[in-house]
């Protein structure tokens, strides 16, 4: 039986020492017992930003899976991650969805909250979706966005365009490091105002 705490201490020393390989091979030879939870977490954080291995979001949430199921505590944003794996999303069903999401808010992930406030929506559940979209005190693309749509279309709400456009201008404004990875709500706050001829001065991020 591998030891494993001696294991996850040899990759600790050889990430320190800048050896990624050595690291991913002592953490993998724990994490095929899949009982050290430790060493699974460690994985999926490989994978997630592709640390020797070739980045792939669905491995680093399969790993983050496994460590949850070992009892292992991971922090909220590994709950997206799991929600958002390949083998999740093929047995999906909402209860689970909002599982995941749960678990992110009570870790300190308030994406979750955005991510619930979403499948409110899809559901046509606007007062719902409103109600978890306004949660989160730094909100990103998805909630500002579709507070946008909600007031300017009314959804479960007083129609109100000017409060539209604020969020709107907002999604572009606070969220304006993703306007280059094709961030689909960004790019629907962006098409909104273009629609109702409306300009925004984006400030240049990187000169901050």
């Amino acid at each position: 039986m591998p030891d494993y705490n001696e294991l996850n201490r040899m990759a600790d020393e050889y990430y320190k020492a800048g050896d990624l390989e050595m690291t991913y091979r002592c953490y993998l030879e724990n994490a095929m017992t899949a009982v050290d939870g430790e060493a699974l977490f460690e994985l999926g954080v490989m994978y997630l930003y592709g640390y020797y291995v070739d980045q792939d979001f669905d491995k680093a949430g399969h790993y983050f899976k496994l460590a949850y199921d070992v009892g292992h505590k991971l922090p909220g944003s590994a709950y997206i991650m799991i929600a958002g794996c390949k083998e999740e999303q093929e047995a999906k069903t909402e209860e689970a969805q909002l599982k995941w999401f749960r678990l992110a808010t009570e870790n300190g992930c308030e994406y979750g909250y955005e991510c619930i406030g979403e499948l409110y929506m899809n559901k046509g559940d606007y007062r719902k979706a409103h109600e978890y979209f306004i949660k989160p005190e730094k909100k990103e693309s998805l909630a500002l966005y579709n507070l946008g749509r909600i007031y300017d279309e009314g959804l479960g709400v007083e129609k109100d365009r000017e409060i539209a456009i604020e969020y709107y201008k907002r999604t572009l404004i606070e969220c304006r490091e993703v306007r280059d990875y094709g961030d689909i709500s960004y790019e629907q706050a962006e098409n909104r105002l273009k629609e109702l001829g409306i300009e925004v001065e984006i400030p240049d991020y990187s000169e901050e």
